[in-house]
């Protein structure tokens, strides 16, 4: 699965290029999408968008005619059928834009890559480097390293969950949780 962060709407232009995930950001990342779908043909790969107003913006209009034509790219726009639930129980690995459903994702055991070309969560998050990757030799790296064994490479996950999703809590106590958290901040 493919996860991006939104892009805005046209009419927003002047917003876009205010933030870390503008339009060129997203579509750079789009574009090594199309380019990972011409060297794996053997994947799958399925865009889930938090919105779908890229796939009308005319700056997108020549790559999305492209990824449109690629047999082994789809777009997931219907979000009554494309659940973030659905989608995440019928794809085994993503390649992410940091987002929620990213979370949800590694949470639920999948391997997932987190693209920081950005440096963006890594300079925020304390992501693992098992997650991150900065560029596109590192992306295909960690891509061929699942194609050998998504086993092997989804353990090697293990000690990234456990850093960002479990605390050890005394006692299951309501002060013991809080005390935990406030540690963990």
């Amino acid at each position: 699965m493919i996860i991006d962060y939104h892009s805005l709407d046209e009419k927003k232009w002047y917003e876009n290029g205010r933030i870390i995930h503008n339009w060129k950001s997203n579509f750079d990342f789009y574009y090594t999408i199309l380019s990972l779908s011409n060297k794996y043909k053997n994947i799958f790969f399925y865009i889930k968008s938090k919105n779908y107003s890229w796939l009308k913006n005319s700056n997108f209009k020549n790559l999305v005619k492209n990824l449109k034509k690629q047999k082994n790219i789809k777009i997931l726009n219907n979000k009554k059928k494309w659940t973030p639930d659905r989608s995440i129980n019928f794809t085994d690995f993503a390649i992410a834009k940091y987002s929620s459903l990213s979370d949800q994702m590694l949470y639920l055991n999948k391997p997932v890559i987190v693209h920081n070309y950005e440096k963006f969560p890594g300079l925020i998050f304390n992501f693992s480097n098992k997650l991150l990757v900065k560029n596109s030799t590192e992306l295909e790296n960690k891509i061929n390293a699942i194609m050998r064994n998504y086993n092997n490479y989804n353990k090697s996950l293990k000690m990234a969950r456990k850093n960002l999703f479990y605390f050890k809590i005394k006692n299951n106590s309501l002060i013991n949780l809080l005390t935990s958290l406030d540690k963990k901040l």
